[in-house]
């Protein structure tokens, strides 16, 4: 069942997938949240991709059989990412870091190829479904791509009117990182079709991080190394942004102001 509320006290097991954003240096929002929940598992990596997110998802249900007493929260990420499993371990980073693992021709071929990985990432987020909705469940995304209102159909900000009005304006697309490179030809237009095929997708992701975190980047941000990952407190402000009337204990939220984690790593392939 979906999250209408978020009530940790339901749940016996809290299953948690993402990049570094759900599993970093200092508490994310699913350390607050694994606070309150007896058996948590944190499978997030820094610098993962959406490979790596749908192999952990896999991987722990094969392990553990999600069921209805489970919490399981995706958030997923970039699509400008590349993982592989190697020497038995995930080696995962952003796709420009890895241009000096394989080589400058390689990445001149495949790592700018936009379409290729909006292709990849979303057959990955949707065979997913099936197997995160055997618990509770919820779902996000680091970057946004697409926004879908059944009821109300708008579009704003800078990238407004890309979608043709001959095609009914069904949904719209808040382009950003993979979907827009910044130039006067905005490759979203070409991958269209893509968004269209997978469009029921993003019916079961809820609104996008961005623009839900408090942050803001700028030099009143005094995190350590200037660093631009959501703090401890901002992680909390993110949970009660997306569940008001969430019941987060007071050691849940105690938590969010502590800058070290205290969760066991994750044993898995």
């Amino acid at each position: 069942m979906r999250l209408t509320t978020l009530n940790p006290s339901k749940y016996k097991r809290f299953f948690a997938f993402g990049c570094s954003f759900t599993n970093y240096n200092w508490p994310t929002w699913a350390d607050i949240i694994g606070q309150d929940i007896p058996v948590y598992q944190n499978w997030g990596k820094i610098g993962a991709g959406n490979h790596y997110i749908f192999n952990s998802i896999i991987e722990a249900d094969a392990r553990y059989n999600f069921n209805k007493e489970d919490l399981v929260i995706v958030m997923w990420t970039f699509l400008h990412r590349e993982d592989r499993y190697y020497n038995s371990t995930w080696q995962c980073d952003t796709i420009q870091s890895l241009e000096q693992t394989y080589g400058g021709d390689w990445f001149k071929k495949y790592a700018l190829d936009r379409r290729s990985f909006l292709i990849r990432d979303l057959a990955l987020a949707t065979a997913a479904q099936s197997t995160i909705q055997k618990a509770n469940w919820e779902q996000f995304w680091t970057s946004p791509i697409t926004n879908i209102d059944k009821d109300k159909v708008e579009s704003t900000g800078i990238y407004n009117n890309l979608i043709p009005e001959s095609e009914g304006r069904p949904y719209w697309v808040e382009s950003f990182d993979s979907l827009c490179n910044g130039t006067n030809i905005n490759p979203l237009l070409e991958n269209l079709d893509v968004i269209k095929v997978y469009k029921d997708l993003f019916l079961n992701i809820n609104k996008t991080v961005e623009g839900r975190w408090s942050y803001e980047y700028t030099k009143s941000r005094k995190l350590p190394n200037n660093d631009q990952h959501p703090s401890p407190a901002e992680a909390l402000a993110f949970l009660n942004s997306v569940w008001p009337d969430n019941l987060l204990s007071n050691t849940a939220q105690t938590y969010a102001n502590q800058w070290t984690v205290n969760t066991e790593p994750v044993n898995r392939l």
